[in-house]
């Protein structure tokens, strides 16, 4: 018996989830580098991911293709690198275990590693076509797993090792999308856009059902655990995207509703994954020395089967956003708020402002603030090139802290454009 892989095994499907890839705006390096703060910004081809009712609006570019896009983020969402710098390599004395775990939240220590990428796309005027690759993860492991690592099991304690959560999707989608002006009262024009997409999913899993628990009673130490996940290879779906727009006072206003309705069939190779362990006598220092005569004490159980098709929906999301140039500056601000914690959105409500100083036309420079979401505090900052027609954005944000330093996470952008 492999011992470390069955005493594991309730957190082998969420390890699974780490290295998957997160939200779809990474490969947008000017809303990356203006944190975000772009739903009233967005033009062209952007306005498809932003808010398509963009597609309509004023100062559009009459045709826009995106070439390339890609972008990552990488992290967690309780360590700072300062963190690290400090404990690297360092001796730990009660007082370091005790100020990390303090760090580490009730509900669990978090990983990210985001990426997406973005193919060949175009607008023209008030249409366009786009394809994307997107894939979103969540992954929380019980605080315990922390404890037992810096502290070993202790006496008379009980460990709470169940308390874990995972939900994982990737998809690429192909969406069409079309923005018109409409007339309204107290406004010269109302923009209405909506994106349709096909979804082809790619892979799914999510953990159903964890628990755990491990007790020393400070001769032996007894416990159980388990594990229910299902997960897919393949399936296909729709969503929409509703987007409003319009102009006030030189003030420029976008609002769009991200994932308004979603669905995605999960066909191929649905299957579900279960595991379980149980101590039958205790384990102590004399047993847990021979691995073949753990069987005695430790019964493990595994196994997959094949399940029926499911549905899931993707996460809706709102955003709220105003823009205003005001001579070289281009100023921002938007608010968003998911309608439910799944991967890549937030409960919580999140306020980025930003600006961007076009002074030297054919090199803009810009500069976002975050406030709220997952990460609490988000610095972005960034720069575009122009040539002709081509154009070329970069973006870089340091998540969880207004200083690089003490970021728990980092993403980074580039993406290329022609305009027309």
């Amino acid at each position: 018996m492999n011992i470390k892989k069955q005493f594991f095994s309730l957190s082998i499907c969420l390890s699974l989830l780490i290295p998957s890839l997160r939200a779809q705006t990474n490969s947008n390096a000017r809303s990356l580098s203006m944190a975000r703060a772009f739903t009233a910004v967005a033009r062209g081809v952007d306005a498809v991911i932003w808010n398509p009712a963009n597609l309509a609006m004023p100062e559009r570019p009459p045709v826009s293709f995106m070439l390339a896009g890609a972008g990552f983020q990488i992290g967690n969402m309780t360590f700072s690198k300062s963190s690290y710098d400090k404990y690297n390599g360092k001796y730990l004395t009660d007082t370091d275990v005790a100020d990390i775990l303090s760090e580490v939240p009730e509900d669990g220590f978090k990983l990210i590693a985001d990426s997406d990428v973005r193919a060949i796309g175009f607008s023209i005027g008030p249409f366009a076509i786009t394809t994307n690759a997107v894939a979103v993860s969540d992954l929380s492991l019980s605080k315990d797993y922390m404890r037992i690592l810096l502290e070993g099991i202790q006496i008379n304690k009980n460990y709470d090792i169940g308390n874990n959560s995972g939900e994982a999707i990737g998809y690429s989608s192909i969406t069409a999308s079309y923005a018109v002006p409409v007339s309204f009262p107290f406004f010269r024009r109302i923009y209405i856009g909506t994106n349709v997409s096909y979804l082809i999913g790619l892979g799914y899993a999510e953990v159903m059902e964890s628990y755990g628990n491990l007790y020393n009673s400070g001769w032996e130490v007894s416990g159980s655990g388990g594990v229910k996940a299902r997960y897919a290879q393949g399936g296909a779906g729709f969503a929409v995207d509703l987007g409003l727009a319009t102009i006030k006072n030189g003030w420029y206003f976008g609002l769009m509703l991200r994932n308004a309705t979603s669905n995605i069939k999960w066909k191929s190779k649905p299957e579900e994954f279960e595991a379980q362990f149980y101590t039958v006598n205790g384990l102590n220092a004399d047993n847990s020395s021979d691995e073949d005569s753990l069987d005695a004490y430790l019964q493990t159980e595994d196994g997959k089967r094949e399940i029926a098709a499911f549905s899931t929906s993707l996460p809706a999301e709102i955003r709220f956003g105003a823009a205003k140039k005001w001579r070289s500056f281009l100023l921002a601000v938007d608010y968003q708020q998911g309608f439910s914690h799944r991967p890549g959105i937030s409960k919580k409500p999140y306020l980025a402002m930003s600006t961007e100083w076009q002074g030297i036309g054919f090199f803009p420079m810009r500069l976002g603030l975050g406030f709220g979401g997952d990460y609490g505090l988000v610095l972005a900052t960034g720069f575009g090139f122009k040539l002709g027609f081509f154009r070329l954005d970069y973006g870089i944000s340091f998540n969880g802290a207004l200083t690089p330093g003490k970021a728990n996470a980092l993403g980074m952008g580039l993406s290329t454009y022609f305009s027309f």
